[in-house]
């Protein structure tokens, strides 16, 4: 998700996912980022659009597919 945005930021959302177990990216114009959780991974902008897929494929659970 976007942290920062003319509107807010997303702090409090940040918090809930956490608070739940649900992974997230933090994808921001900015190296830092105040009301983050310092732990989730952290993606500044602009990046090509296979480093933000990769980013996303290594949050979802590995689960064994079915043939």
């Amino acid at each position: 998700m976007d942290h920062s945005l003319s509107d807010g930021d997303s702090t409090n959302l940040c918090a809930r996912l956490k608070e739940r177990g649900i992974p997230y990216i933090s994808y921001s114009g900015y190296s830092a980022i105040s009301g983050a959780d310092l732990t989730a991974p952290l993606i500044v902008k602009p990046v090509p659009m296979h480093i933000l897929l990769t980013a996303l494929e290594e949050l979802l659970p590995s689960t064994p597919r079915v043939s």
